[in-house]
């Protein structure tokens, strides 16, 4: 199939110009793709930001309960002591 430029003189501006704007459009899609792909790499990012974040304030979590458990425990030997030695000074 010829383009009818080849045909017709007259047409020929608008062939060109038919690949120029092709061209345009490709080179437009081509970029749009690459910002897609940028955008959906980015969400990718995000997503394993926030996993990391939500394993981050799970761990931190854990470690609160547990230093309250020693601190529970601590103060637990420190009053037991001073009982213990409450009757017999008062003896």
């Amino acid at each position: 199939m010829s383009c009818s430029c080849q045909r017709e003189p007259d047409v020929l501006p608008t062939c060109t110009n038919t690949r120029r704007i092709r061209t345009e459009y490709e080179s437009k899609l081509r970029e749009l793709e690459a910002d897609r792909q940028e955008a959906e790499e980015g969400r990718a990012q995000v997503g394993r930001y926030k996993a990391v974040l939500l394993k981050q304030r799970d761990i931190m979590i854990a470690l609160t309960a547990r230093l309250n458990e020693r601190d529970e425990t601590i103060i637990r030997m420190q009053v037991g002591p001073s009982r213990r030695c409450s009757p017999r000074h008062a003896v």
